[in-house]
């Protein structure tokens, strides 16, 4: 199927006109279009989370670039790509998303995010994430979404596995007995995580870093 099948009108509409309007994402993007593209062997992909993950403190010495943005999408990514991730030729993609738009069709999420992963592969290898889990009454009321977040990964992961892909389960390593985000690596919004989750999450992707 034809990418802009898959990436619906709408959804690319929408997105390019929250490019355009929300601010915390000037400075992401004034960067993005001024550094000149550069070999890459690990480049992160995401939103927020992505955009948050303190990488050259916590893997000094890896070449790597960061190319999360806040508040961006499985469709945001798709319109990033010729800009902010095929100019680096990277090796390895580590790809975080979904949580943004979680409240949209299931099967439109995971096609989105499989049709990413397609796009990428041919020129970088992938390695894909599993959602991570949020807090009870989050700020966005994402926690309504849990049990969809968890049938999206367990997806993901058997989609991974099919590819002969590494998936990396963020969601198991970061969630509290009842399914939630844990409280010691939640920020007060329920969904972006403290330094301790980032060091959390560190452990688990820091063995397949180039």
């Amino acid at each position: 199927m034809e990418p802009d099948a898959v990436f619906l009108p709408e959804y690319r509409e929408s997105t390019l006109k929250f490019y355009e309007t929300y601010e915390p994402n000037f400075l992401y993007f004034d960067r993005f279009e001024t550094l000149p593209p550069f070999p890459v062997s690990n480049l992160f992909y995401g939103d927020s989370i992505t955009a948050g993950f303190p990488l050259a403190d916590l893997f000094p010495g890896y070449n790597m670039i960061n190319r999360g943005l806040p508040g961006d999408t499985p469709t945001g990514l798709y319109l990033r790509l010729k800009r902010d991730l095929y100019p680096f030729a990277p090796k390895r993609v580590f790809l975080l998303a979904g949580i943004n738009g979680m409240d949209r069709d299931e099967k439109q999420v995971l096609k989105e995010l499989i049709a990413l992963t397609e796009l990428i592969r041919p020129r970088s290898e992938v390695v894909l994430s599993s959602v991570l889990p949020v807090q009870n009454h989050d700020k966005y009321n994402r926690w309504l979404q849990q049990a969809k977040i968890c049938r999206v990964n367990e997806a993901l992961q058997d989609y991974a596995a099919r590819e002969k892909m590494v998936f990396l389960d963020y969601h198991a390593a970061l969630r509290d007995e009842n399914g939630e985000l844990a409280a010691e690596y939640a920020r007060p919004d329920g969904i972006h995580l403290t330094a301790a989750g980032y060091l959390q999450m560190s452990r688990v992707v820091a063995p397949w870093l180039l």
